[in-house]
C-alpha cells in the first residue's frame, strides 16, 4: 500500500494549511504539493486499474486545476480543470449494482436541500455581481457538476457491490470537497470570510478520502 507515501501526504497537507494561514511565500510550492504525494501514492499503490483509471484522471486533472488557481489570471481555466476531474470521478463512481431507490432518494435530497440554501443565500447582489464578471454560467455549471459529484459519491453507500469502506471514505471525501467549495463561493461571491484559508482543509482531506476510497474498491 506504500503507507509512507500516504503518511507524507498528510504531512504535506499540514505543510499547506500552514503555509495558508501564515500567507507564506512558499504556498506556490506547497499547493500542489500533496496532490502530487497522493497521485504518486495512488499509482505505486495499483490504482490505475480498471474503474479505478477514472479517479487517477480526476486527481491528475485536480493537480491542474490546483496549478491554475495560483493565479487569479487563471481562475476560470482552474475551474474548468476541476470540473473536468468532476466529470472523470462521476464516470468512476457510476459503476456496480443499481443503488436501493430509498437511499437513492435520501441523498438526492440531502443535495438538493444544500445546493438550494446556497442559491438562495447567494440571490440578490451576489447573483448581481457575478453576472457583471461573466461568471454566472461557469459558476452554475460547475455548482450541478460539483452536486451530481456529491450525489454520485452518496450512492455508492447504497450500492450492495462496493467496497463497505472505500465507498464510506468515498462520500466522506465527496462531502467534503462539497463543503470546500461552497466556502470558496461563499467567501469569493457572497460574504468575505475571516479566515477563507480553512477551506484547503476540507479539499485535501475530501481529495484523499476519494483516492484512498477508489483504492480500496478497485486496486
Amino acid at each position: 500500500m506504500n503507507t509512507w507515501l500516504l503518511v507524507l501526504t498528510f504531512a504535506a497537507c499540514v505543510l499547506e494549511w500552514v503555509a495558508v494561514l501564515q500567507k507564506s511565500r512558499w504556498h506556490d510550492f506547497t499547493k500542489p504539493l500533496p496532490m502530487i504525494l497522493l497521485i504518486l501514492w495512488y499509482s505505486l499503490s495499483g490504482g490505475w486499474t480498471g474503474q479505478g483509471v477514472w479517479f487517477g484522471l480526476g486527481l491528475a486533472a485536480s493537480l491542474l486545476g490546483d496549478l491554475l488557481l495560483l493565479r487569479e489570471r487563471t481562475f476560470l481555466p482552474g475551474m474548468g480543470a476541476f470540473f473536468l476531474a468532476h466529470v472523470f470521478y462521476i464516470t468512476g463512481l457510476w459503476h456496480g449494482a443499481p443503488p436501493q431507490m430509498g437511499l437513492a432518494v435520501l441523498f438526492l435530497a440531502v443535495v438538493a436541500v444544500a445546493l438550494g440554501w446556497l442559491a438562495w443565500q447567494a440571490r440578490g447582489e451576489a447573483w448581481r455581481r457575478l453576472k457583471q464578471a461573466g461568471m454566472a454560467l461557469p459558476v452554475t455549471a460547475y455548482a450541478l457538476i460539483l452536486s451530481a459529484m456529491t450525489f454520485s459519491a452518496l450512492l455508492t453507500l447504497a450500492r450492495p457491490d462496493w467496497n463497505p469502506q472505500g465507498a464510506l471514505l468515498l462520500a466522506l471525501g465527496a462531502v467534503l470537497f462539497f463543503l470546500s467549495d461552497a466556502i470558496l463561493a461563499w467567501d469569493r461571491f457572497l460574504r468575505p470570510l475571516r479566515a477563507p484559508e480553512v477551506l484547503m482543509i476540507p479539499y485535501l482531506l475530501g481529495q484523499v478520502g476519494i483516492a484512498v476510497g477508489a483504492w480500496l474498491t478497485f486496486a
